[in-house]
């Protein structure tokens, strides 16, 4: 069996002792606070995240996608309220992957065609 070092392995899959996820960077705040933000604004929005290698850009990001899919979603009309995950979709964009060796204009494009790639996927179109 494979020993995996838990620097490895991302922090929302990470447990404390009695069984509740880790927050190791007590990042869950911030991530709670702008998935409900980013749920709840009115107009388009985006959001960058910056930090150095390691600084728990992608473990934020994570934690994100878990509180927006977990939320429940009260819908009009209907008997049952919905869980957030059947709601909104999150799109993945790895814009470094994109950025090796091309032009600007060029990672533009390709960010571009991939993110409108996903939600054909997403949509069925």
């Amino acid at each position: 069996m494979e020993n995996i070092s838990t620097v490895d392995q991302p922090i929302r899959k990470m447990k404390n002792l009695d069984g509740t996820p880790a927050d190791l960077l007590e990042t869950v705040s911030y991530a709670h606070a702008l998935a409900n933000f980013a749920v709840n604004c009115q107009t388009p929005l985006t959001i960058g995240v910056q930090g150095e290698w390691g600084s728990g850009k992608t473990s934020l990001l994570n934690m994100m996608q878990e509180a927006i899919e977990d939320k429940e979603v009260i819908t009009k009309g209907r008997r049952a309220n919905l869980k957030g995950v059947e709601v909104y979709k999150c799109i993945w964009i790895n814009t470094w992957e994109h950025s090796l060796l091309k032009s600007p204009e060029e990672c533009l494009l390709s960010i571009i065609e991939e993110i409108i790639d996903s939600i054909a996927v997403i949509d069925g179109s």
